[in-house]
């Protein structure tokens, strides 16, 4: 059955622990690499209007015969070429009738991890960034990326979900790295 003329959207906020160069990272050291892990969001670049030239999360609108978890997977895969999570799950729903220029948009948002060992083969307009250092982003998608780290933060004082951002096998150090990075400190 069509819908208003109300759009409804998936949006996934997709987090990676990864090691970023001196000039991008907030945590830098030596060899222009950050001395430590850093949670980053992967984000593409928008090339048309509105906003142009602005990061955004992975996403788009839900189609009439799909459910929102099939929405941002097949997004994931069609926007930014990620196939594999190890984790996904429903974020928020943000639906501020000002979030976007008209017509009006709500949007799904999901939390998504990918192992730190997994790399996908991204886009050219599309890369991993830093959450300490985030750049420009189109709409309200700071205001997502926040409430994700956040979540992601919460979760990991009562679940193991940092498990989803580790590899098959690991250190404790290694784990130990994931936690620092998902939580932003030592």
């Amino acid at each position: 059955m069509p819908h208003s003329n109300t759009i409804h959207e998936s949006l996934t906020a997709v987090f990676q622990v990864r090691r970023f160069p001196a000039e991008v990272s907030a945590g830098s050291g030596a060899a222009g690499r950050s001395r430590h892990p850093e949670l980053a969001v992967l984000l593409w670049e928008r090339a048309l209007d509105p906003q142009k030239g602005t990061w955004s999360l992975p996403g788009g609108r839900l189609r009439d015969d799909e459910e929102l978890d099939a929405s941002a997977r097949r997004q994931l895969a069609e926007k930014v070429d990620v196939r594999e999570l190890a984790h996904l799950e429903q974020l928020s729903v943000f639906s501020d009738p000002d979030r976007v220029p008209a017509p009006r948009r709500i949007a799904s948002a999901y939390l998504g991890l990918v192992p730190l060992t997994t790399e996908p083969e991204l886009p050219p307009d599309t890369t991993w960034h830093p959450v300490s250092a985030l750049p420009d982003m189109s709409f309200d998608h700071r205001t997502v990326v926040d409430h994700a780290r956040t979540r992601l933060a919460a979760k990991l004082s009562y679940t193991n979900i940092a498990y989803a951002l580790a590899p098959d096998t690991f250190t404790m150090s290694t784990l130990r790295e994931i936690y620092c990075a998902a939580l932003g400190y030592d």
